[in-house]
């Protein structure tokens, strides 16, 4: 297993086991981030809107990192059909 393969699986296993942690606190700035905007705390609520992108990036990430993993296995599966 190469390495690439590797960070694919750490990256995957860590997607799984976060998935409902990040989307819990993904939903909680979004309702932060309205009810601030509604009390005309612009700032706030845009700083609660940052930490939703930046979630997002985080998660956009670990994708990247398991997509490499699925194409690496899938070139090496190519060059070497009979493995």
């Amino acid at each position: 297993m190469s390495d690439i393969e590797r960070n694919g699986r750490l990256a995957e296993y860590e997607l799984q086991i976060t998935a409902e942690a990040h989307a819990a606190f993904r939903s909680k700035c979004v309702d932060e981030a309205i009810q601030l905007a509604r009390y005309g705390e612009k700032d706030k609520a845009y700083e609660k809107l940052l930490m939703v992108v930046a979630i997002d990036g985080v998660r956009a990430v670990m994708q990247g990192h398991v997509d490499s993993a699925v194409m690496d296995k899938a070139s090496e599966q190519l060059r070497h059909p009979n493995n």
